[in-house]
């Protein structure tokens, strides 16, 4: 504490650099724990270190209770990603867990899930690679999770399959490694939570979107680095020989300014996915793409080609996801450029209807949406937080078809 509170903490020298504490991601959820409902907090140390810890909070009138802490043991790394608080198959019943991607600088890569009941560590260790990065989970209909996808930086595209009610049949699938083109292909490393979907032109089966390219380390402060992609892929089950297996899009750069998507229409008889390579030289993706009316939403960042200086920018673009819905409809008004980087993930919402204003309570029973808006549609925003400490918001459309109930489950 000293050295923080010394005014020459982090002013650039060396005597007194910054010291990475605790600053990772942290998750907030509830879990069911020995017959109660307790509330609970799972925090990590990013880049303070190789450890994460859970707490019981749920009595706001006690210290929180330690449910455990994970430091400097086999196969962790420093997890810089977010946690999840979930529950997991556990024979004929079910155990609440955190799960999580064993980080960087670990020497493989794993995923963790620790019983939040008795603390016990479990790992599914992929056959190869390192440093996986945060999963994107698959749950059943009631919840209970039976999958994670998730990437490392060796460019591999995991699939943990945890269908099974005996976790020792639990393990990880290879479905696609991610290299550039060419004769001497190289690896793109995968640092963002995958996007989950379905495809209904492949029996159903889930799609697997991700963008390629990591921010790290001060040597990624760079223009200097392989292209880099954004995939859509389907689970098959098995690995995906590589890019030829996939249909390519282009993005094409407009006169005067602006991006195009072109070769949007994919036959899914005849391919497993689809590609798209980053035109800009340093152009990446770090954070988790938007799944919205069957389109993604994707962020791109390109950081200043000076090493000592932070700062870059942006792309906000979107292309069809699978192609069989919504056609003709957009999110976007258009593919947007931002003069700032993309460090974290976007959101969506809807924009609330307008109130009313006769000082009565209640309102039309049928809103219109405002006047701006097309018929059939409803308006709401992307957020995006940006390197400049702000967060912008861009306009974004929704077909009003997609809001409301979409579908119900009697549970008796």
């Amino acid at each position: 504490m000293t050295s923080m509170t010394n005014t020459t903490y982090a002013t650039g020298g060396d005597d007194n650099p910054h010291q990475y504490l605790v600053d990772g991601p942290v998750a907030v959820g509830d879990a069911y724990l020995n017959g109660a409902w307790k509330s609970i907090v799972v925090g990590t140390l990013g880049a303070g270190g190789k450890g994460i810890f859970a707490l019981d909070v749920t009595d706001p009138n006690q210290p929180p209770q330690v449910l455990f802490e994970l430091n400097n043991i086999p196969h962790l790394g420093f997890v810089m990603k977010q946690p999840y608080i979930v529950p997991l198959k556990d024979g004929d019943g079910i155990r609440w867990a955190v799960v999580f991607g064993n980080g960087y600088e670990a020497g493989s890569s794993a995923l963790f899930w620790v019983d939040l009941e008795d603390g016990e560590v479990n790992t599914i260790v992929a056959p190869s690679g390192v440093g996986l990065s945060a999963p994107a989970l698959l749950p059943n209909g009631v919840g209970v999770v039976e999958a994670a996808y998730a990437g490392d930086l060796s460019g591999n595209l995991w699939k943990f399959d945890l269908s099974s009610t005996d976790d020792d049949d639990w393990d990880a699938t290879l479905l696609f490694s991610a290299k550039t083109t060419g004769a001497n292909p190289v690896a793109q490393a995968i640092t963002a939570a995958p996007t989950l979907g379905r495809n209904a032109l492949q029996d159903n089966r889930v799609m697997v979107y991700f963008g390629t390219g990591q921010y790290l380390y001060h040597d990624d402060n760079t223009s200097n680095l392989p292209t880099q992609s954004f995939y859509a892929i389907v689970d098959k089950g098995q690995e995906i020989a590589g890019k030829n297996q996939l249909h390519r899009k282009v993005i094409v750069a407009r006169e005067g300014g602006g991006r195009d998507i072109t070769l949007n229409t994919v036959d899914w008889t005849v391919v497993d996915g689809w590609y798209v390579d980053l035109p800009t030289a340093g152009e990446r993706i770090t954070t988790k793409s938007l799944l919205l009316n069957d389109k993604v939403i994707l962020t791109t960042m390109i950081p200043s080609a000076i090493p000592c200086e932070y700062g870059g920018s942006s792309w906000i673009l979107e292309m069809p996801a699978v192609g069989d819905k919504y056609i003709g409809q957009s999110i976007l008004d258009d593919n947007i450029y931002q003069d700032f980087l993309t460090l974290n993930d976007t959101s969506f919402a809807l924009i609330p209807e307008t109130p009313p204003t006769n000082g009565e309570d209640g309102g039309d029973d049928d809103p219109e949406p405002p006047q701006q808006w097309g018929e059939g549609e409803y308006p709401g925003k992307i957020f995006v937080p940006g390197s400049a400490g702000t967060v912008t918001s861009e306009d974004a459309c929704l077909s009003k078809g997609s809001l409301g109930r979409m579908s119900w489950r009697q549970l008796r």
